[in-house]
């Protein structure tokens, strides 16, 4: 799938779940497709952030099977993870976050993300700096590759 056709489908899956302007953030491989970030690889999903009031009311919208992800209770690494819904919309899973895990790596303050979400492409977004300093802070090896394409997109100051 292209740059362009990946950016499409953001944009039809943004249009069915018609969010309001301003309460939500893309985040991810999202943020990076709508800025022209030429990845390696196809999205593997699409992340939103949303309060959690918006949360509760996407859940109870008739049209779109949302499930409801929880943790398993003795998995002791993961058991207090917040729950979020997730869906298959237009091939693409959805995921949507009104919380994040707390591990002391990798934390993400949901409000801050939606308070400093800047639209990109006409869709809101996480900045790409918060981005790049999430992936930092996780370390995961599948994504070296973003780091390095956020570095190079956001510049030397990265």
């Amino acid at each position: 799938m292209t740059l362009d056709d990946e950016r499409k489908r953001v944009h039809a899956i943004m249009r069915t779940l018609d969010l309001p302007e301003g309460q939500y953030a893309l985040a991810g491989s999202a943020a990076m497709v709508l800025s022209g970030i030429q990845r390696a690889k196809e999205m593997g999903d699409l992340d939103i952030f949303v309060s959690t009031r918006l949360w509760f009311q996407i859940l109870d919208e008739p049209g779109i099977d949302w499930q409801i992800f929880t943790t398993d209770p003795d998995d002791f690494h993961r058991r207090c993870d917040p729950p979020y819904l997730y869906a298959t919309i237009f091939g693409l899973e959805v995921n949507i976050f009104s919380g994040w895990r707390t591990r002391g790596r990798g934390d993400i303050d949901v409000n801050l993300w939606l308070h400093n979400a800047k639209p990109i492409d006409g869709l809101m977004c996480v900045p790409l700096e918060f981005l790049l300093d999430w992936k930092r802070s996780v370390g995961r090896s599948k994504d070296i590759d973003d780091i390095k394409l956020l570095m190079a997109h956001l510049g030397d100051e990265a």
